[in-house]
């Protein structure tokens, strides 16, 4: 187990020590806040985080043959969380 411990900043930002960066997969990671506990965990796909990276999101990182997978699952994720009606 790493630990260590860092400042965050007057925008919220803090610095993840190079010695954890180095052992991760990704430069995604998810924040999950239970009680007083904060984890930070690994996104190995960008599809799991689609809509905080929308503009990028239609791009597929799958290949030809999913494209059409994609373009559903787009479509059905920013009608549930755009649809006001």
């Amino acid at each position: 187990m790493i630990k260590s411990k860092v400042k965050i900043s007057r925008k919220g930002q803090i610095v993840i020590p190079s010695k954890i960066r180095n052992k991760l997969d990704t430069n995604l990671l998810e924040i999950i806040m239970d009680d007083n506990i904060i984890i930070l965990q690994p996104v190995k796909s960008i599809l799991n985080i689609a809509g905080s990276l929308n503009k990028y999101a239609q791009k597929s990182i799958m290949g030809n043959e999913s494209k059409e997978v994609d373009e559903i699952a787009w479509e059905k994720h920013v009608k549930e969380k755009f649809d006001r009606s």
